[in-house]
């Protein structure tokens, strides 16, 4: 097999698509994502959030490439209660990645 490839988001809609062409392509796939998917072979899963450092540290040790698809949208600008945590996952979880 090819590269170590991981896709944080690995389970939602987008990263799912990813992680098909990922493991047709010959890679290996690994999810972080705070929901774990269907065990599939070729993907491995690590069960984490984008906030947690230690975690994101973990998951990107050993990979070749990274594609981040996580986020969460506000979808109500009425919603501000919301704004706390997709600041959260979106900036922080960003930063965490990067570093």
């Amino acid at each position: 097999m090819g590269r170590t490839v991981l896709v944080t988001g690995g389970s939602g809609y987008f990263g799912t698509i990813l992680v098909d062409q990922i493991l047709a392509a010959g890679d290996r796939a690994r999810i972080l994502d705070v929901n774990a998917p269907e065990a599939r072979d070729g993907v491995e899963v690590v069960v984490g959030d984008v906030r947690d450092r230690d975690v994101v540290e973990a998951a990107c040790e050993g990979v070749d490439v990274v594609y981040a698809t996580f986020a969460i949208i506000r979808f109500f600008e009425n919603l501000s209660f919301m704004y706390p945590m997709s600041h959260a996952v979106n900036v922080t979880g960003t930063e965490n990645l990067i570093q």
